[in-house]
C-alpha cells in the first residue's frame, strides 16, 4: 500500500497535468477584470470577487444606505485612485508568492495592485483580496474594509 501511495505521489509530482497550478487562469481573470473595467469606466472587482469579498462589499453598501455613515471605500482599489483613468495599458503578471500583479499608469505615476486569487478544481477563479501600494506602504483592502465596517456598526 505504501509503495502504491509513493508511486501515486511521485507521478503527480512529475506529471504537470496533475499539478494544480492555476497561474494562467488567475492572470486571465485579472486581465478580463481590467478589460471590463475599461469598458465600464468603473471598478468591477465585485463582479470577480469571491464570496467573502462580495459579502464585505454588500455590507459596505448597506452601511452607505444609512444617512450618517461615511464611506468605507473612498477609492477604486482596482485602479488605486479616487478618480481613475481607466483607458490605460495594464500589465498583468504572476508573482512567486502566488499573487497576481497589475501595473499601470495613473496620472503619470506607476501604480501596482496585487491580487490574491483562488481557484477551485473546476478552474473557476475569484479575487479574494486586493493589495494597494502608496508611499511605500501596502494596504490590505479586505482587512481595512472589514475594520471600517466593524467601526461603523459599533
Amino acid at each position: 500500500m505504501k509503495k502504491l501511495l509513493a508511486l501515486a505521489v511521485g507521478f503527480a509530482l512529475i506529471n504537470p497535468a496533475y499539478a494544480q497550478d492555476f497561474t494562467k487562469q488567475k492572470i486571465q481573470l485579472i486581465q478580463k477584470m481590467y478589460d471590463d473595467g475599461r469598458k465600464q469606466d468603473d471598478d468591477v472587482i465585485m463582479d470577480y470577487a469571491d464570496k467573502d469579498l462580495k459579502k464585505l462589499y454588500q455590507r459596505n453598501l448597506k452601511v452607505m444606505e444609512q444617512e450618517e455613515a461615511y464611506p468605507c471605500i473612498e477609492f477604486s482599489p482596482m485602479w488605486n485612485s479616487q478618480d481613475p483613468q481607466t483607458k490605460v495599458k495594464v500589465q498583468v503578471s504572476a508573482l512567486q508568492n502566488g499573487k497576481i500583479r497589475a501595473q499601470f499608469i495613473q496620472y503619470k505615476t506607476k501604480e501596482t495592485v496585487d491580487y490574491e486569487v483562488t481557484c477551485n478544481q473546476q478552474r473557476k477563479c475569484a479575487v479574494g483580496n486586493v493589495f494597494n501600494y502608496a508611499d511605500g506602504e501596502v494596504s490590505n483592502f479586505a482587512k481595512n474594509l472589514a475594520a471600517c465596517l466593524k467601526e461603523q456598526n459599533g
